[in-house]
């Protein structure tokens, strides 16, 4: 989801805005990223599947589980599911 203008989301409408992956610290302008720090909001960021999953493979867990899941108050999960996880274990 974070390819796209989540304020144009808000409004039902799906622009694309971002490179993925995505990074609050430097995707946001300074006043943007002040005004989280200010509100003691959480910064985000977007990870790329070789990031998330690669990287349990290559520091050795073995994945037994995955799924996807929506968020259903915003539009894009009319579409797709905008999350993911993993069981994994490290034997």
């Amino acid at each position: 989801m974070y390819i796209f203008d989540l304020e144009q989301m808000d409004r039902g409408e799906l622009l694309v805005k971002h490179e993925l992956p995505y990074s609050d610290l430097s995707n946001l302008n300074p006043h943007e990223l002040q005004k989280l720090m200010d509100e003691r909001l959480p910064l985000e960021f977007s990870h790329t599947l070789d990031e998330q999953i690669g990287g349990q493979i290559d520091a050795g867990f073995v994945i037994n589980g995955f799924y996807e899941d929506i968020y259903p108050e915003i539009m894009l999960s009319r579409f797709t599911p905008v999350f993911i996880a993993t069981r994994a274990y490290k034997p």
